[in-house]
């Protein structure tokens, strides 16, 4: 099989594709990462200090604002657990829910975030024990205050955890990559539904090719990322991603009324390298609004402004709009990195 470096793939057809509404953020992204370096170990700090206040007794009484607590349980879990940087073939997301007594005030008692935070950890490393793959990871805990209904506030952790891990460089779609786009029940244990071919049922299909790429880029520099904080998650699909140029040209698979629609390798290649695009591309603050408020991307990408790339998790979905419609639909988690620095 002939196969072709990804980075190679992407710097031909960069050189020659054009973007609709690319920005120039060499200067914006220097001043940050500056920015970034000089407060790590002061985010640092403040994460030993909550996790000492965590192992210890608490004065009666004491308390926090529960977005800090949220921020801090967050951070305390990725600075004590994630692996971010490491390249993985497969990536799994789950999800656990939490609730805590608030104030009017917005407050929440430090006994009860410590009640909380170790209910998180616990359940962390039951979800990693859960996997039977010898070499596994957590990449994220995202954390997030869902709502707060009289004196209860409902909180909820995402976790990101990689699988089999995956060194050097990976491939580009070869010649006789042609794929299914992908399992609507997969998430339910249907099996993913292979290649075009008949054969690697149950194996793999267009969207997790998709995915286990974009999670592991090649020929990334070595940054020694040790964490991520203020993690947020992106949704991207046909409805708000598309080109400018050529008008309404998708940059997200959706196909009407093609179930067992194959995903051919040049077109695995092209929705691959709009991904990269729409992954690490600046999103323009100023464009939140759009069709039933949705925000559209207008050409550019999804990443916030100040936040890196963590990972993306790709949904095969199936909806009744116009027909039936089968698309993917991309959850893109961003954060704040935090650099290992000797002890």
């Amino acid at each position: 099989m002939k196969k072709l470096l990804f980075a190679l793939i992407m710097l031909g057809i960069i050189l020659t594709t054009i973007y609709s509404c690319k920005k120039d953020v060499s200067d914006l992204q220097s001043s940050q990462s500056d920015e970034i370096v000089l407060k790590n170990n002061d985010i640092i700090k403040l994460i030993k200090q909550f996790e000492t206040k965590m192992q210890s007794n608490l004065k009666s009484g004491e308390s926090i604002d529960l977005d800090s607590a949220v921020w801090n349980m967050e951070a305390l879990q990725n600075y004590s657990y994630a692996y971010p940087d490491s390249s993985t073939k497969d990536f799994v997301i789950m999800k656990s829910y939490y609730t805590i007594p608030i104030n009017s005030s917005n407050k929440v008692l430090m006994s009860d975030v410590q009640t909380v935070n170790q209910q998180m950890e616990d359940t962390l490393l039951y979800q990693l024990a859960l996997f039977p793959e010898e070499v596994k990871c957590m990449k994220f805990w995202d954390v997030n205050a869902d709502s707060i209904i009289g004196t209860t506030a409902y909180v909820s952790a995402t976790s990101g955890f990689g699988l089999n891990i995956i060194i050097g460089t990976y491939y580009g779609f070869s010649d006789d990559d042609d794929w299914i786009w992908g399992t609507p029940g997969q998430e339910y244990g249907d099996p993913p539904a292979g290649k075009c071919d008949g054969t690697m049922v149950g194996v793999s299909d267009g969207s997790d090719e998709l995915q286990w790429r974009l999670n592991n880029p090649a020929l990334q520099p070595f940054q020694n990322i040790e964490f991520y904080t203020n993690l947020q998650t992106e949704e991207v699909n046909f409805f708000n991603c598309y080109y400018n140029e050529p008008p309404y040209l998708d940059r997200v698979f959706n196909k009407l009324n093609q179930a067992e629609y194959c995903m051919e390798d040049t077109e695995l290649t092209d929705f691959l390298l709009a991904a990269d695009l729409i992954v690490n591309d600046y999103n323009d603050p100023l464009n939140d609004g759009g069709m039933w408020g949705i925000m559209i991307l207008d050409g550019e990408g999804a990443r916030p402004i100040g936040k890196d790339f963590v990972s993306i998790s790709i949904e095969d979905l199936f909806l009744m709009v116009g027909g039936s419609t089968f698309m993917h639909n991309y959850k893109i988690t961003y954060g704040i990195p935090s650099y290992h620095t000797p002890d």
